[in-house]
């Protein structure tokens, strides 16, 4: 391109500047008429709020204790906040606040003000029973809903299995990171490991779950158990590498140790008439820790839903119940939508279902009553790829992939055996 003159210039700076002259004067004509038609001028929302509004919204809040900023607990809290709060007409306002673990949530629950639910492990309320204090929890507590299913993990060395069969047996007497004493993992690890099987081990409550895997690796403590919804990334995470280098193995929780005992120890009883259910880790969820087509048998705990007992026609009632038929309304069809956002822990979770040992908060019961057949199953559904259905699509997206493929190009008979392959992990059929 040629050089412009300086008259030249000297033009176009003026109709540049006449043109931004005039654009500026139509726009400010638009956003008049904009105005004149009472169209959104991009003013702040109202922040101060009036007697009558505040008491409306203080009505309507409820607050909810979940867990540390980056776990799971936490993640489900923000997706309730999310999908109920009605922050335009102020009738449900939800709050959700930091947690310290199952116990703590509960002791928040009880005397934390603005705190009406908790989600914490459901073996909690069943290890206080047996105490002083136990018929006072099970008249202040109630459940709304089931959660997730949470999995107790217990990694050690091979070195603390030595030539013995590599379930927990191996841990009697031995010391456990356990990541703190107001944890679901402590009592749980409590329950099942010492009250079940009476392997009386030590638990280390020094250092975090974090932190437990580094005094693993440095042999000051002989396992670390945590639970946890699988796969948890504490585990995942670990590299090959270091798993072979320090020799590192998930150990078997077998539903026959609670029936046969560990070593000749009699345990206290099966696990029907507690909290717990069979549960089992594959390559799916550990591939470094799990051989490939092999299943390692553990044990899960649900979590739930916790409520404060509310009784009916106190103040806090009423937003409670709000807060439940409105969850109950709402998650099943939102939390099951693919690409919604929403913790995919919420797929296959059955709100419904009851939790032994626990009673129902009433609000959740009358909900469940008034609608009858009414399924609270959150079924996670895939949308159908479009490729499926479009053979000119699918063609060219597999020959992408073919094309991606390592080694020479396959034979006809091959190519076809491939694309059904293709067909079946994009399609399900």
């Amino acid at each position: 391109m040629k050089p412009l003159s300086f008259v030249a210039l000297q033009r176009l700076a003026a109709a540049i500047l006449i043109g931004g002259v005039l654009s500026v004067s139509a726009g400010a004509s638009r956003a008049q008429d904009r105005t004149a038609a009472g169209a959104d001028t991009g003013a702040l929302p109202t922040v101060l709020r009036s007697d009558r509004e505040k008491t409306m919204i203080l009505r309507g809040q409820v607050g909810i204790v979940t867990g540390q900023p980056t776990g799971l607990y936490a993640r489900l809290g923000a997706d309730m906040v999310r999908l109920l709060n009605d922050r335009k007409g102020s009738t449900l306002r939800v709050a959700a606040v930091t947690g310290h673990g199952s116990i703590s949530n509960i002791d928040d629950l009880l005397h934390l003000g603005g705190i009406d639910f908790a989600i914490l492990q459901s073996d909690v309320l069943q290890a206080y029973r047996a105490t002083p204090t136990g018929d006072e929890l099970g008249r202040r507590l109630r459940y709304v809903s089931r959660l997730h299913t949470e999995y107790l993990h217990v990694l050690t060395r091979q070195d603390v299995i030595g030539d013995r069969p590599a379930d927990v047996c191996v841990l009697a007497g031995k010391r456990i990171n356990v990541g703190g004493r107001l944890s679901g993992t402590w009592l749980t690890v409590r329950s099942v490991l010492q009250g079940l099987l009476g392997l009386d081990p030590t638990f280390d409550e020094s250092a975090s779950t974090d932190e437990g895997i580094e005094q693993l690796k440095a042999g000051k403590v002989d396992a670390l158990a945590f639970v946890v919804g699988k796969p948890a990334p504490l585990f995942a995470k670990l590299s090959a590498k270091e798993i072979m280098e320090k020799r590192l193995e998930l150990l078997a929780i077998g539903p026959e140790l609670f029936t046969q005992g560990c070593d000749g120890r009699a345990p206290a009883g099966g696990l029907d008439r507690t909290p717990y259910e069979p549960g089992a880790f594959s390559a799916d969820d550990y591939a470094e820790l799990v051989p490939a087509g092999r299943s390692l048998p553990t044990i899960g705990v649900p979590s739930i839903l916790a409520a404060y007992a509310w009784a009916g026609g106190t103040p806090r009632f009423e937003p409670t119940a709000a807060f439940v038929r409105s969850f109950f309304e709402r998650a099943p069809e939102a939390m099951s939508k693919e690409g919604n956002g929403f913790a995919t822990n919420w797929c296959g979770v059955d709100l419904g279902r009851e939790v032994g040992g626990w009673e129902r908060m009433i609000a959740a019961q009358d909900w469940i009553r008034a609608n009858p057949g009414r399924s609270l199953r959150i079924d996670c559904r895939k949308v159908r790829p479009a490729l499926c259905d479009d053979k000119a699509m699918f063609n060219t997206a597999f020959e992408d992939w073919l094309g991606q493929q390592p080694g020479p190009r396959p034979s006809v008979r091959e190519i076809m055996r491939k694309s059904d392959e293709f067909r079946a992990q994009q399609c399900g059929s």
